[in-house]
């Protein structure tokens, strides 16, 4: 009888690649990333962004990765944030990803 192979499991989500991806092309801009509703940011730049524009920091599990910071806020209240004196007095670059993420088919 032949034994059944299994996949490895997946330490990462889809979201957190392409999040990955584009921080390590932008290490030291804040990356702000759309997620329905949302833009969020995780890690270290939520503990930045998080202090910087005074939201709440909280923590999400990523895939079978262990848990990770996590700053978000809803998008309507994305251009009162982006021209305050918080971000632009700081001199603080970000990136903003817009792309949607391809769902699997089912």
């Amino acid at each position: 009888m032949k034994e059944a192979k299994t996949k490895p499991a997946e330490t990462e989500t889809p979201l957190m690649k392409q999040y990955n991806a584009i921080k390590a092309k932008y290490p030291d801009a804040l990356l702000l990333f759309r997620v329905g509703d949302f833009y969020e940011t995780f890690n270290e730049d939520a503990v930045k962004t998080a202090g910087i524009i005074g939201i709440v920091l909280t923590k999400r599990a990523n895939g079978a990765a262990a848990y990770m910071d996590l700053a978000g806020f809803p998008t309507m209240l994305s251009i009162p944030i982006f021209q305050s004196s918080y971000v632009t007095g700081k001199g603080l670059p970000f990136v903003i990803s817009w792309k949607t993420l391809k769902l699997p088919k089912q």
